[in-house]
């Protein structure tokens, strides 16, 4: 719709009383003649799209996966620390330590 020859046919069409209250019918915005690819274009670009959404699904499986992972690692933590195997208790003193030493 950007393009000149768009632009062109509906400067062209537009009608009203001023530049700031143009009208355009709708029999004109049905009949607008709008540029199209050759077919060989709109294959490379289909396939290129491909590719890409491709490689973006592969990426949010990847983080999918992760996120998964990190809940499981929290949740096997939580129980850890609930049932005694890890030892909490003085932790939250010496992170105190730490950050004071900074």
């Amino acid at each position: 719709m950007k393009s000149s020859i768009v632009r062109f046919q509906l400067e062209r069409e537009a009608t009203g009383a001023s530049n700031s209250m143009q009208n355009i019918s709708q029999f004109t915005i049905l009949n607008l003649l709008l540029p199209v690819p050759d077919i060989k274009q709109q294959e490379e670009i289909l396939s290129y799209l491909a590719q890409e959404t491709a490689k973006i699904d592969k990426l949010i499986s990847v983080i999918q996966d992760g996120i998964k992972k990190l809940k499981e690692y929290n949740t096997a933590l939580i129980s850890a620390v609930v049932t005694g195997k890890i030892d909490v208790r003085g932790e939250a003193d010496g992170v105190a330590g730490e950050e004071a030493a900074l």
